[in-house]
């Protein structure tokens, strides 16, 4: 059962990332060609990469999500290990 929370939640972290790059890959075209046709001005370059940090970031608290819980389960030296530096990585 656990597992199958952990494979969940690794999924929802895939489709959180592919979403964060369809979003950010649309307003940056769109605001490029809006430009190009003088219907408005660029978003600013900072604020889309911190929009797509953001969503980068919810989508690495799914997967540590995920790993917690199956280091819980089956805790071996090298997933613990890893897990200590994702979430020092993290913080």
């Amino acid at each position: 059962m656990f597992g199958l929370i952990t494979r969940a939640l690794e999924f929802i972290a895939v489709l959180l990332l592919t979403w964060a790059g369809i979003v950010v890959s649309i307003r940056l075209v769109t605001s490029e060609w809006n430009h190009f046709l003088g219907r408005g001005d660029r978003i600013r370059f900072e604020q889309i990469r911190v929009e797509f940090g953001q969503r980068i970031v919810l989508a690495t608290e799914f997967l540590i999500a995920a790993d917690l819980i199956q280091s819980i389960l089956t805790p071996t030296t090298q997933e613990l290990e890893g897990l200590g530096g994702i979430v020092a990585i993290r913080t």
